[in-house]
Formats: structure tokens, sequence, C-alpha cells
């Protein structure tokens, strides 16, 4: 599957209450995350920017090809989902969240070769660590196959990402274990923020 038939999806419209403010509003190395996040992965397809309705134009948001916001607030990151299949005109989407800044391009070229091996209509990684098995549930993938599902998940009451790997075709797949063990990392306090600039500034 190239990445030119697949949309990237990024979720944004997260209140950031434990960080004090919108995650878009933050900034590594001196510009907003959606900048380096844009440049760091490079893709080739479209892009849709699921945004924050109180802040609809932040730094970096003109990078994208379209921006939405989440069909409901504070539904978490599946209302974001849902706006992004709503617009999306490729083969499906591949969902990352704004804060995972060690992510890279080839992560999502990896699980999208993964998926189409699998012919999955949702695939996400799983990792394990001290004998525990997790799913990880960004970045994930969701063909046009599976969005009739995700809209009737989202109708009954569904708010988990990790919940659609009940839909039919859905598929977990195992991380390479040569991977960074932070590469599924967000920022979600101050402290993390605190670590990732530091990493940033001693690099």
């Amino acid at each position: 599957m190239e990445p030119t038939a697949v949309t990237l999806a990024v979720l944004a419209g997260g209140e950031g209450r434990r960080l004090g403010c919108l995650k878009t509003r933050l900034e590594l190395s001196g510009r907003g995350i959606l900048l380096d996040l844009i440049d760091r992965l490079d893709w080739p397809g479209p892009t849709v920017l699921v945004g924050h309705p109180d802040h609809p134009n932040p730094a970096g948001a003109y990078r994208f090809d379209q921006v939405v916001f989440d069909v409901e607030a504070a539904q978490g990151p599946m209302a974001g989902v849902l706006s992004a299949i709503e617009v999306c005109k490729t083969d499906g989407i591949c969902v990352v969240g704004v804060d995972m800044v060690h992510l890279r391009r080839i992560h999502l070229e990896r699980l999208l070769r993964a998926a189409f091996q699998r012919t999955a209509t949702v695939a996400m990684w799983t990792t394990c660590s001290a004998g525990r098995r997790r799913i990880q549930p960004l970045p994930c993938w969701i063909s046009q196959a599976a969005f009739a599902g995700v809209r009737e998940y989202y109708r009954v009451g569904g708010r988990s990402l990790r919940g659609l790997l009940g839909l039919p075709g859905s598929r977990e797949l195992a991380a390479p274990l040569d991977w960074p063990v932070n590469v599924f990392d967000g920022i979600n306090t101050l402290r993390e923020l605190a670590a990732v600039k530091g990493r940033i500034g001693s690099g």
C-alpha cells in the first residue's frame, strides 16, 4: 500500500488539561509542534488536521490540506477519527497524535505494509514489555472498508480507539523489536514536555 493512497490524519483536538494548554500551542526547538510533526513525517499523500474549535488556526495548520474539528466536544480521540473519515477520499486513513514527537514516517510505512499484507481493515501495533503485552492505539490504520463500522461503533457509544479492533477484519500487529521504546509515547504532562525538550536540547 502506497502512502500516496492514504490520508494522514493528525488528532490535535485535545484540551491538554494536564499540560495547562492546547497541545497545538506547544513548541519544540523554537517552533510549533505541528510544523515539527509535518516536517518529520513528510507525508506524500493527503493530510488532514483535526483541531480544536476554540483554536481553529494553530501555528502550522496551513501545511495541511484540510482542517476539520471534532464532531463532538469532549468525546476523546474517537470524535476526531470520525471527523477525519468523513472527509477522506483515499483508501483509508493513518491516524497519529499531534504529540507523538518520536514518530517517524518509517513507522507509518511499516504499519501500512503490514496491514496490507494481513488485509487488515483496522490495524494497530502491539508491544511487549516486562512480559506484558500492550495494544498501542496510535498510530493506527483504518480502511474505507471499515468506515461504516467506525460510524456505528461511535453511534452506540464506542469511545476507545482500541475498541476498533473489535471490527471485522481488524488486526493486531507485533511492533518490531528493534524500535525505540518511546516511539509510541505522547506528551501529556509538563514533566513529559520538559523531558522531551531536554533530549532535543542535548541532541
